[in-house]
């Protein structure tokens, strides 16, 4: 029945392929294969309890660490950090250089507001992959969030220097100058994050939050608009544009 599941889900006949997985774990509950292919099956239905259910059956007769990574993220999707945050440490303690459960982890500390945890995830994965850049540049967001901005812009200068097209890290380098009020090099940082994705609206917010506290409000204003088209549901653009229309409206 799992091999005749398989054949229906090449042929796109998904509601014969989960009768075939459900006929094949009821004449055998420990089939390991049909239990996973039902949980893929459901997750891309989006049918997460059903999802979840068949990844616990499945790591329950053989643990493995992608299987607890994919509970893992079920659980984050529904809002369950600390059993997120549980199956992502067994996939880890599976296979401590499974890189994406560590990315996985370090999320979840975070949104949990554990910061610390979160960081030393992303110093690991950096320890695995000493030339992950996209590490460096969340961990840099991190220490930005813990206000350990000297730390951040050490970082996040060292990967502007051995990756200089990366966008994100100009955002952050410009939030970091913006912060300090250093104005002159967080228009260069934003500037450059926009030249090299233009569609970063991440990028634009903040080139227009420099043009506004320059007072330069014409050039705010357009860069707080091309954040909204490019995201609608921007909440900083939104409401940096509406603050700086009171106060134009004001004056």
């Amino acid at each position: 029945y799992y091999i005749l599941g398989v054949a229906y889900e090449k042929k796109q006949r998904i509601p014969d392929a989960e009768r075939a997985y459900k006929q094949a774990v009821q004449l055998n509950a420990q089939y390991w294969d049909a239990h996973v292919a039902l949980a893929e099956l459901y997750e891309r239905r989006q049918q997460w309890d059903k999802a979840l259910n068949e990844y616990l059956l499945a790591a329950a007769i053989k643990p493995q660490a992608a299987l607890f990574n994919n509970i893992g993220r079920i659980y984050f999707q529904q809002g369950k950090r600390k059993e997120a945050i549980q199956h992502f440490q067994k996939a880890i303690k599976e296979d401590p250089n499974f890189i994406t459960a560590h990315q996985n982890l370090a999320i979840a500390y975070r949104a949990n507001g554990d910061l610390e945890r979160a960081a030393a995830q992303w110093r690991e994965i950096i320890r695995l992959q000493p030339n992950n850049m996209n590490a460096r540049v969340e961990l840099a967001d991190v220490l930005i969030e813990m206000k350990r901005l000297d730390d951040a812009i050490q970082l996040c200068r060292e990967v502007a220097t051995k990756a200089p097209r990366n966008a994100a890290v100009h955002v952050l380098l410009g939030y970091i100058y913006y912060t300090r009020n250093n104005l002159g090099l967080a228009e260069q940082a934003y500037k450059k994050a926009t030249e090299l994705e233009p569609n970063n609206a991440d990028a634009w917010n903040g080139l227009g939050a420099v043009y506004h506290r320059l007072r330069k409000f014409k050039e705010a204003e357009q860069c707080y608009q091309k954040a909204l088209k490019i995201d609608p549901n921007h909440e900083m653009a939104k409401s940096n544009l509406e603050r700086l229309r009171r106060s134009l409206s004001g004056r």
